[in-house]
């Protein structure tokens, strides 16, 4: 299992945000990339989400998060930096669709309101076929 992988068990992955006084609120219009390591796995292999923005979020009250539209669950929260990463896994064959966004607080409800940037993905895990009797 990753180090980053999302364990339900566990709840989302955390990277807090850093001290107080790290530096001034970002300006300017934010975007936000989302991007699967693989989109077409096969089931039970590990997918790395990462999601990118152009501002550092440690200095004001957004976070990049990744969240499991399909299931419903946040998966990662990032307090600080650019690039927020989470493996996922799947045991059943199966579409699942992912958001990122960047927005003031981790737990906000994915709407307008308090949403800096959002993307989307999308990860079919696919079932293996059985090895040839002819190979």
């Amino acid at each position: 299992m990753p180090d980053d992988a999302y364990d339900p068990a566990a709840g989302p992955r955390t990277i807090p945000k850093p001290a107080a006084g790290a530096g001034p609120q970002p300006v300017g219009p934010r975007w936000l990339t989302l991007w699967a390591s693989t989109r077409e796995p096969a089931v039970s292999q590990y997918v790395t989400l990462t999601a990118e923005t152009n501002m550092d979020v440690a200095a004001g009250s957004d976070w990049i998060s990744v969240f499991d539209e399909t299931d419903q669950v946040y998966l990662a929260f990032c307090g600080a930096g650019t690039i927020c990463h989470v493996s996922v896994t799947r045991q059943a064959a199966g579409t699942h669709d992912y958001v990122g966004l960047v927005s003031a607080k981790p737990d906000i409800a994915l709407s307008p309101s308090g949403v800096q940037a959002v993307a989307g993905t999308f990860i079919t895990w696919k079932q293996s076929s059985p090895p040839s009797p002819h190979s």
